[in-house]
């Protein structure tokens, strides 16, 4: 079940359905945003995604995920109103799949309508670790960091929801490829950097959080 948290359009939803379990990540998720909010470029962030669910009726859910070395992951999802145009979908795969060909993906370097998302996530799992050079090591728990892999997953929603996502169909991993640059555009390098294009980021939440900078988004190697 989906619980609405006190940001507009931004809703939790427990691994095990019942009150305590529902309430207990509600309260998780709560903390981690008023923490990612507290500072300027995170606040922003919060608050596009808010724009977003009111303006286009999508709706952003974060549900609790088992601990992974895959670590979190934002996933486009069929709003309400576009479900409607989709009744022969039956399955979450399905249902994946059309909104993020037809709705999330943007299309001839135009922003498409957008969708919702689900941004499958754990509160025991933040961050994203980083050696000495800011290569990415695994997602792990974390008492300094718990915000950057929050960021980097709501970065990809604020794309999905306003149809400008460049996908995941590629190999994310290429920076020649639209895949790449959304992951470059997710973590805030390069061009993408928040001096250049004011667009929240995960290195511009981990700046404001004194945390170091990731300079890549592939593992070293």
């Amino acid at each position: 079940m989906t619980i609405p948290t006190k940001y507009r359009g931004i809703y939790s939803q427990s691994f095990h359905d019942n009150q305590r379990d529902e309430a207990r990540f509600n309260a998780e998720v709560t903390t981690h945003l008023d923490n990612l909010g507290s500072q300027p470029s995170g606040n922003q962030l919060l608050d596009e995604l808010t724009a977003l669910s009111n303006q286009r009726s999508h709706k952003l859910t974060i549900r609790e995920k088992p601990l992974s070395r895959r670590g979190p992951m934002a996933e486009p999802v069929l709003s309400g109103h576009q479900l409607q145009r989709h009744p022969d979908l039956e399955s979450y795969e399905e249902i994946r799949e059309v909104a993020g060909s037809h709705y999330a993906l943007e299309k001839d370097n135009r922003p498409n309508v957008g969708s919702s998302v689900v941004v499958s996530w754990s509160a025991h799992q933040t961050s994203m670790g980083l050696d000495r050079d800011g290569y990415p090591t695994c997602p792990t728990a974390s008492n300094n960091d718990k915000v950057s892999l929050l960021a980097h997953e709501l970065v990809h929603a604020k794309h999905m929801m306003a149809g400008t996502w460049k996908g995941s169909y590629e190999d994310r991993n290429d920076a020649s490829t639209a895949s790449g640059q959304e992951e470059l555009r997710a973590v805030g390098m390069g061009r993408y950097a928040y001096s250049l294009t004011g667009a929240p980021s995960e290195n511009s939440v981990r700046a404001e959080h004194g945390l170091p900078l990731r300079h890549s988004y592939c593992k070293r190697g």
